[in-house]
């Protein structure tokens, strides 16, 4: 769970409608953590966007490697260049 607050100075607003128990839900967090909903809200926004984009990532990679474009490493050779044993 992230825990950063991202300060902006300009923010935008947008409303969502959200199921009662999710609702009931965020309130009860909000209350346990003394931090307000909007910022739980936001976190878990972001959380997912950043989820989302590292799985594009992850995609346009596979695509790469698929089309031949990059290269892989054996899991050995990373394990022997950081000292990890195997």
């Amino acid at each position: 769970m992230r825990v950063k607050q991202i300060e902006e100075p300009e923010t935008a607003m947008i409303a969502l409608r959200l199921p009662p128990d999710i609702e009931e839900r965020l309130e009860a967090l909000a209350r346990r953590t003394g931090r307000s909903a909007h910022d739980h809200a936001s976190d878990a926004i972001l959380d997912h966007l950043e989820n989302l984009e590292d799985l594009e990532l992850a995609e346009r990679r596979l695509e790469e490697h698929r089309r031949g474009e990059s290269e892989t490493i054996p899991l050995s050779d990373l394990m022997t260049r950081y000292g990890v044993d195997h």
